[in-house]
């Protein structure tokens, strides 16, 4: 049965027998008949196969069931772990890689001083969709990042901050696409950007499964704006540089402008770039995790880490754009 249990996961994670099978290296036809063999012994339905492979009402139930049991085990650890740290345990972490490059590298030092038996697994996954679902299965500890998750019975969702969108474009691109530019004019961009100038500016696009593109291709497109994109890319990073070298405008979150400062004082001489606000747009910076771990010690300490670095984060921006 326990195995069954454990390929009844896999196939929900993949939803398709055959990817699944391959995850555990079994046949194809080997984890068909175990899921077979363990709907005959629930005497239910647990998959739709026609016309597309899914849960039934009763196996959304069961692997609801399952994510009850695995969260009552790990919270009879943490309670363990909590009242004897020489035990080890692992948080997994879904978090996209640019905002892990932002942050984690402060957080992990300071709480591995504290509690040297967490391991830390960070998972990327720029899809923000798909980490959040991982968190709602049970497969994530922790989802830090942008993402309309919502408070359930099992999921606690902190909002921490409301993150702004900006342009950001080179001063060559800028002085090429937008007519008679001046400095009076980029004064006025820095306080609401026109977005109708993104019909003839080329622009550098976020990968079409993120949280940000989905929200700002909306209100673009609500706006009769219809963008050019010369290249889609999911690091923001990567982004920016390609809008120093003159490729095309690009939309950063809020908390990726460190990496403009970055270049712009690395060179001042040279061409700069500038960055203006999308004020009509803005996304939810959240961190969630399972109500389970709400009181246990090693894991509010993450919390507050989590929370302290992106204020220290955010007030350093509104530092150096002063």
């Amino acid at each position: 049965m326990e195995n069954k249990l454990k390929y009844f996961l896999v196939v929900v994670e993949e939803m398709n027998i055959s990817r699944a099978a391959k995850r555990c290296f079994i046949t194809q036809q080997s984890m068909s008949m175990h899921i077979k063999q363990l709907e005959q012994e629930l005497n239910v339905k647990l998959f739709n196969r026609k016309p597309n492979f899914s849960l039934t009402a009763h196996g959304e139930m069961f692997l609801n069931t399952l994510n009850q049991i695995k969260f009552l085990e790990e919270d009879f650890r943490n309670k363990v772990y909590d009242s004897n740290q020489v035990c080890r345990t692992t948080l997994n972490i879904g978090i996209s890689h640019s905002r892990a490059s932002m942050i984690m590298s402060e957080i992990i030092p300071k709480y591995k001083d504290k509690w040297p038996n967490i391991d830390i697994v960070l998972i990327h996954d720029d899809s923000f969709d798909n980490l959040a679902g991982r968190l709602i299965r049970g497969q994530l500890d922790f989802f830090v990042g942008i993402n309309h998750i919502q408070d359930s019975e099992d999921i606690v969702v902190s909002k921490l901050y409301e993150e702004n969108i900006y342009l950001v474009i080179s001063q060559n691109m800028l002085y090429k696409y937008i007519p008679q530019m001046s400095a009076e004019i980029i004064d006025e961009l820095k306080k609401k950007f026109d977005i109708s100038y993104l019909n003839t500016i080329p622009f550098i696009s976020n990968t079409r499964r993120e949280l940000t593109f989905n929200v700002y291709n909306k209100y673009f497109r609500k706006n009769n704006i219809f963008i050019r994109p010369v290249i889609s890319c999911d690091d923001a990073y990567l982004r920016v540089l390609m809008s120093a070298r003159d490729f095309g405008a690009a939309i950063i979150l809020e908390l990726m402008l460190r990496h403009v400062h970055d270049y712009n004082s690395k060179h001042l001489n040279e061409n700069r770039l500038y960055y203006f606000p999308i004020v009509d747009i803005k996304v939810p910076n959240v961190l969630a995790y399972h109500k389970s771990k709400s009181n246990v010690g090693y894991v509010k300490d993450f919390i507050d880490l989590v929370s302290d670095a992106l204020k220290e984060n955010y007030l350093s921006l509104k530092i150096l754009e002063k």
